[in-house]
């Protein structure tokens, strides 16, 4: 397992990121406001440090936590170099990291603490693991068409490519949405990417694409 630096003493990479981070959960909220929506929940603490999921929101804390390039091993940056396909750089896969993880995945993460701002973080049977889900991509889709309009295109893409090189893991005659629904928390982490791209793709699907404030109303059904 990756070691991170004590909270203390964060490498400069690290430290980077951190403020990387923040001024983007920082932007998340002033989109939020600018739309006409307040939260009583604080903005969340951020943190850098080994994550396994790459990103994550924790409810009971209030933080939203992200891993670095420095410190994912060999096998955990690999997926970048394969997103990127043949003949990717180091520079070239830190890049996709940078993008698919530090700007797409944290605005997902920043969606989950909205989602908690409402109430309607926890996954519950009128409100299935895949409501949850899709409702944060919606809210990260629309913050992205937004704000960065060339992301979405990569992420659309990386996305796709995801889907047409990977078979799907789902059984034959289930359904995406019941699959997930029943398994999400026992998915293995190399599967995970698929899953995670069949759903952005069902938001990015979505006609008319919702506005960011439709999407903040948390309204899938």
């Amino acid at each position: 397992m990756a070691q991170t630096s004590s909270p203390a003493s964060p490498s400069a990479d690290q430290a980077a990121t951190l403020v990387k981070v923040t001024a983007l959960r920082d932007s998340f909220i002033d989109h939020v406001h600018a739309a006409g929506f307040t939260c009583p929940i604080a903005a969340p603490a951020v943190q850098v440090r080994d994550v396994a999921s790459f990103g994550d929101y924790d409810e009971a804390t209030n933080t939203v936590a992200t891993t670095d390039w420095s410190l994912l091993p060999p096998e955990r940056r690999a997926m970048f170099f394969g997103m990127v396909g043949p003949g990717a750089d180091e520079a070239a896969a830190h890049a996709m990291f940078e993008d698919t993880m530090h700007r797409w995945m944290l605005i997902h993460e920043f969606a989950h603490w909205w989602q908690a701002c409402r109430g309607q973080m926890n996954v519950t049977s009128d409100r299935p693991a895949f409501t949850v889900g899709l409702e944060a991509d919606r809210i990260t889709l629309a913050y992205w068409r937004d704000v960065d309009p060339l992301l979405v295109a990569k992420v659309a893409a990386v996305t796709q490519g995801m889907l047409d090189h990977v078979p799907s893991p789902v059984p034959a005659g289930q359904s995406y949405e019941s699959y997930f629904n029943q398994n999400y928390k026992t998915i293995p982490p190399p599967l995970r990417p698929w899953f995670a791209s069949h759903m952005v793709l069902t938001a990015m699907a979505e006609k008319p694409p919702p506005t960011f404030a439709q999407t903040l109303k948390l309204s899938t059904k």
